[in-house]
């Protein structure tokens, strides 16, 4: 089960350098590539590099060769996730992968690979040169001028031909006529297919979509020949493993079909294949944040005509012994090794084109020759050890497709990732067994993920709607009398019912202890559903956390419309049902202030109705009061909608104004006397009034603020604000949240460098006295990600208001130097006043308990002051 990645590692580093690639940047200037048709001599490079997709709860890296996987991001030239699942947590899903296409082009039988079997990356598929169009093309859909995605890159721009919040497109081929040689033992030189692939890749930050990610292709037969019985491949070598962990411990197999989210019985066909690690990396204490609890995978969504599929997994090793995989008596493979590694055109097509759906790899050690397996190795504890988990790959593959010169073909497919696939720490040390896993398949939980390869599904394809306007609206089921649409027209949609879109900037200011947020809220609004084509907007939650992962966001306040959801009572099944969206408390005035409640008594009068739904959900006729002998009544029940939070801002305005100081704890309307209609904030003789960066104030009515108190000064903090709507109660759809990840800001709850200039505030450092029995890293103001293994290198102390430009020295009582800080922070930066010291001392020795002096010298002067550790 354990073992290095030294052949993986090996064949890849000899492939990348033998062929010249650096990422972000073309292939070097002495790698010249002969383009077809053009004249000797005619020469272009082509630009290699790679993008990552991280606005959802999934950083995925993609490139424009075919390849996914461990490369630098393009954009910034930083070391990124390969598959990091759930963002920023440091657990990784995959080494690599990439596209395998064959065909057969007269007698030939021809594969193009953007990475082997063996995870060798084939190097196939090239770009087009910078100056041709071969760099990947970012756009978004969020409805923002543009966004700035680094300050090394270019600007993203809203585009009426994005797809998702984060769009990449990229496209390449394999007709440069490279003449180097594919990894494998065969060194067979590469002939060209003819392909060219567009690969356009979507991503979202909405609940139900932040889980995958849709790959969507375009394959188009750029020669002269027809290709016939084209097959297509999702090849992944997918190590599983968090920080300080292993990779050579995964279990992978295919999933047909689960029981359908909608009910009824039915069941749901997904083809999905996947990998997990195979326990989880529970720990002492049980899983942590470090623990790989999750699973990844793919599933295949679209492909035209009649689809054979095909699942095969092996294991690379360096040992011919371990180089094995499942295969059928009557294969004819040649493989690298045993019977694991295909390393010829000829393997890896007839791997794609087999038609098999391996057995799972926890059944590796049982005998599967009754139906038409070979058996299993003879070594048993091999076998076993193969069956409990190891190094595994796995290919997913669809066809026969003919493809004519000129003409293309559509694929798309789903990365699909899910939550709490390991729920018991215990499952595989107390239940795992090679002769008989069933205890411990029983164990596992692929509820999420199916739940997540469904609405890739649904995202791709909407159910019910008719798109083309043909009167065909999908597929459907009748479950308990209702219509259920679990399959759109087959025109793809690239939507779902979206939230409304969060405020796109939050602006700031701190003092100590204290940070207050604005935001405008005029797009978040009054931007319409597609999907109902109104306005949908409930209302803002404010949110706060150390890090920067979804699940470590807390809501610190809330702010929602005051309304509520009628329920009518359906005497044909005994239930209710909800038929319409959520009523306005005027609404619900105009509509039942004329009636009384024969069991309650209550009159629907405007005062007593206010108060009898805010504090009691009016009448609420539960089941058993119905009277059976009125069923043809209409009985309604009413249900306050979310938390009906929302103060009166006139009130509050007034307040401020009187007291001259900030309202703690609330979200506000900041000029609550405006009109909806004012594009612009004006003063009483009508000027235009500019904010803080000399901008003119858009929309002051959607101006908001909130003002938070009580905060570390040792600490930043992440706050964002998310905007949700009502959803859609008939059609069972929740209220909707758009991530708090989508404008999450840093600030440091602390003197800005401005306030440290003008007041000198004296500087402080925090915590003081250091305690090690404190234990700050388990209350997460110490390494809040879990990144850093050796907690003596992430102890932290902070030292405030020091001025921007300065130099900290610690020194012990004896005199002797510490540790020197110098400290230059950019102007502006929200932690231009912070230093932090991680009690490692100019020796690299970690610092002893004690009382040590520190000074901080500044163009103002120096300061001096204790700060004492105890350990």
């Amino acid at each position: 089960m354990n073992r290095t990645r030294t052949l993986s590692l090996l064949v890849l580093l000899t492939i990348a350098c033998s062929a010249g690639i650096s990422e972000g940047a073309p292939i070097h200037a002495d790698r010249r590539i002969q383009l077809p048709n053009q004249a000797l001599g005619a020469v272009e490079i082509p630009y290699i590099t790679f993008r990552v997709h991280r606005v959802g709860n999934i950083g995925f890296n993609i490139s424009n060769t075919g390849y996914f996987g461990n490369r630098k991001d393009g954009c910034t030239g930083l070391n990124v996730p390969s598959l990091e699942f759930p963002l920023h947590s440091g657990i990784e899903y995959n080494f690599a992968g990439g596209l395998w296409i064959g065909a057969v082009i007269g007698k030939d039988t021809l594969v193009s690979l953007a990475i082997t079997g063996g995870s060798g990356v084939g190097g196939e598929f090239f770009p087009r040169s910078l100056e041709e169009g071969g760099d990947i093309v970012e756009r978004t859909t969020r409805p923002v001028l543009r966004q700035q995605a680094n300050s090394m890159c270019d600007d993203v721009f809203f585009s009426a031909d994005a797809v998702s919040e984060q769009d990449f497109v990229a496209v390449f081929s394999d007709t440069l006529g490279r003449a180097f040689t594919v990894g494998g033992g065969a060194n067979e030189a590469s002939r060209p297919l003819g392909i060219e692939v567009t690969q356009k890749s979507y991503s979202w930050s909405t609940e139900y979509a932040r889980d995958f990610v849709l790959m969507d292709y375009t394959l188009k037969n750029v020669g002269n020949d027809t290709l016939k019985e084209l097959y297509m491949g999702i090849f992944m070598d997918q190590d599983v493993f968090g920080p300080g962990g292993t990779f050579s411990d995964d279990i992978t197999g295919f999933t047909h079909s689960v029981p359908s989210p909608m009910g009824g019985g039915f069941l749901d066909t997904l083809n999905l294949a996947w990998i997990a690690d195979n326990d989880g990396d529970p720990g002492r204490d049980g899983f942590s944040i470090r623990s790989p609890t999750g699973v990844t995978g793919i599933r295949v969504i679209k492909a035209p005509g009649d689809v054979k599929f095909s699942f095969n997994w092996w294991i690379s090793n360096s040992s011919a012994a371990a180089d094995w995989g499942p295969n059928k008596a009557d294969h004819t493979i040649p493989y690298l090794g045993n019977l694991g590694t295909p390393g010829t055109d000829k393997a890896h097509y007839a791997i794609m084109s087999n038609g098999e759906f391996d057995y799972p790899q926890w059944e590796a050690a049982l005998d599967h020759t009754a139906d038409g397996w070979l058996p299993p190795l003879s070594n048993s504890a091999l076998a076993a050890n193969l069956a409990d988990g190891f190094d595994t790959r796995y290919v997913l593959s669809f066809g026969p497709f003919e493809l004519l010169p000129d003409s293309s073909l559509p694929l798309v497919f789903a990365l699909v990732a899910g939550e709490d696939f390991h729920v018991n720490p215990r499952n595989f040390s107390q239940f795992f067994d090679a002769s008989n896993p069933s205890a411990w398949l029983e164990n596992l939980n692929l509820d999420d993920f199916a739940l997540n390869a469904i609405w890739a599904g649904w995202v791709y394809d909407s159910p019910g709607l008719d798109t083309d306007g043909d009167g065909y609206r999908g597929k459907y089921r009748i479950i308990d009398g209702d219509t259920a649409y679990y399959t759109g027209d087959g025109i793809p949609d690239y939507q779902g019912p979206p939230p409304p879109p969060p405020p796109t900037e939050l602006k700031h200011t701190a003092v100590e202890g204290l940070i207050k947020i604005r935001w405008n809220g005029h797009i978040s609004e009054t931007t319409k559903d597609p999907f109902s084509f109104l306005p949908d907007f409930e209302g803002y939650r404010v949110y706060m956390s150390r890090t920067l992962k979804v699940e470590d966001f807390a809501m610190v306040t809330s702010r929602d419309n005051i309304n509520f959801v009628r329920k009518k009572y359906r005497a044909a099944n005994g239930r209710w049902k909800v038929y319409d969206p959520p009523f306005t408390l005027d609404s619900l005035k105009i509509l039942y202030d004329h009636l009384s409640d024969s069991l309650h008594g209550h009159l629907f009068h405007p005062d007593s109705f206010k108060v009898d739904l805010r504090d009691k959900a009016l009448v609420e006729i539960e089941l058993n009061e119905v009277d059976p002998s009125r069923l043809d009544t209409n009985y309604y029940t009413f249900i306050r909608f979310d938390s009906n939070n929302k103060v009166n801002d006139t009130l509050v305005a007034y307040q401020v104004d009187s007291l001259h100081h900030d309202v703690i704890g609330i979200i506000r309307k900041v000029y609550p006397y405006n009109s909806p209609n004012d594009s612009l904030l004006r003063d009483m003789n009508g000027m235009v009034v500019l904010d803080s960066l000399g901008m003119p104030l858009e929309w002051p009515y959607y101006e908001y603020e909130y003002v938070i108190n009580g905060l570390q000064l040792a600490e930043p903090v992440f706050l964002s604000v998310t905007a949700f709507d009502f959803g859609n109660p008939a059609a069972g759809l929740s209220s909707l949240e758009s991530s708090p990840v989508a404008n999450a800001t840093e600030i440091w709850p602390i003197n800005s460098a401005a306030v440290v200039k003008r007041d000198r505030p004296k500087p402080g450092v925090y915590p003081n006295p250091y305690r090690l029995a404190d234990d700050y890293n388990a209350q997460g103001w110490e390494n809040p990600r879990g990144l850093e293994p050796d907690p003596e290198r992430s102890r932290k102390v902070t030292f405030t208001n020091v001025p921007d430009t300065c130099t900290i020295s610690i020194w012990s009582l004896d005199g002797d130097l510490v540790r020197k800080l110098d400290h230059a922070e950019l102007p502006g930066h929200t932690a231009a006043t912070v230093v932090e010291w991680n009690l490692i001392s100019r020796n690299t020795q970690a610092v002893k308990s004690g009382i040590y002096i520190y000074t901080i010298e500044s163009r103002f002067g120096t300061d001096i002051g204790k700060l004492v550790i105890i350990k």
